[in-house]
Formats: C-alpha cells, structure tokens, sequence
C-alpha cells in the first residue's frame, strides 16, 4: 500500500476538489447544437451580432441604442417598442465547437400564430448552416406549441436572409413602403 504524507494527502484532496468543482463546468458547456439562451454567458453574443446588424434587426433605432437594446430584451424577454412581446419570447443560442455562434429569439402572438423576432448569427460563423438550424429548430418549436402560422420581417435589400426564409418555404405577405418585407409559414 502506497503512503502519502499529511501534505501530500491534502494537496490531492485539494485537487479531486477543484476538479469536481471546474471540471463539472468544462464538461457542461455547450459544445455544438442548439441551447437556451444564458444570459451570463450569452448575453456578449447578442451584444455582438446586434451591433453588427443592426440596420437588419432593429429598424428605425437610434445608431449606437444596441446595448441597452440588448439589456432591456434580456432582461423582459421582449423588445422596447413592443410590449405586447414582454415575457414572452424565447431566446435560443447555436453554439459551434464550443463557442456562441448564433441566435434566434421567438414567440406566440397568441394560440396559433408565431413569430420569429430576431435571427442572426456571427459574421464570422455564416456559411455554415447555423441561421437555418436555428431558424428550423424555432419553427419546428412553434408549429408543435400549435402554431399554425409562423411570421417574419426583414428588410427587401436584406438578400441573403430573404433566400433563406424562401428556401425553408415562408411565402411574401407584403412589402411596405418603408422597405420593409413580411413574410409567413402555414403549417402543412
């Protein structure tokens, strides 16, 4: 039998505990695929991509508003101008090789019509399929909470946003004068 000194006893013990403590967290981060939204650990994605795009997902908002945008929609769950939405959306994170790549944010209008708020994904990360993941999962997600239409806005020059919601089958329900392009989905 092996003995170990008094020091060396406590140094092991010292160590089995950090690594039940920090090595638990390794182990439960997200590696590839599709997760709720954490806010501290998430939240830097969203600051990101918001900014990024922001001429894309929040139209008609003062330049430079992203941060409290993102602060106020983390913390209530909806966005400013509407507060029909507060409480209600869902805020899913794609993560790739371990690292936040993109989200997609949705609720029910009500029984049976959704709608996709936010979707984007780093500039970094696009080409990969991430946004069309997300954009399914969240589909799949109201269609079985018994939707049976899903609805989406984006801007008319925003091309390759427009060739994914027509590739996964959303059809036009208008465009507005302000450049602004509906789309929706029927269950089939």
């Amino acid at each position: 039998m092996i003995k170990f000194s008094k020091y060396t006893k406590i140094f092991l013990l010292i160590g089995f505990i950090f690594i039940l403590s920090f090595g638990g967290y390794f182990l439960a981060l997200p590696r590839e695929g599709v997760y709720d939204f954490r806010a501290k650990y998430d939240t830097n994605l969203l600051y990101e991509v918001i900014e990024q795009d922001w001429d894309f997902l929040v139209l008609q908002a003062p330049e430079g508003y992203y941060k409290n945008y993102v602060d106020f929609f983390v913390k209530n769950k909806g966005t400013i101008r509407n507060p029909n939405t507060w409480g209600k959306n869902t805020i899913k994170v794609y993560y790739h090789k371990g690292e936040p790549a993109g989200f997609v944010s949705y609720y029910k209008k009500n029984t049976y019509v959704g709608d996709i708020l936010f979707l984007s994904v780093k500039k970094s990360m696009r080409g990969k399929g991430i946004g069309r993941k997300l954009l399914l999962y969240s589909i799949n997600k109201l269609f079985k909470d018994g939707c049976i239409k899903i609805d989406l806005v984006t801007l008319v020059d925003n091309k390759p946003a427009r060739h994914l919601y027509e590739s996964i089958g959303f059809e036009v329900g208008g465009i507005e004068d302000s450049g602004i392009i509906r789309y929706r989905k029927m269950k089939k």
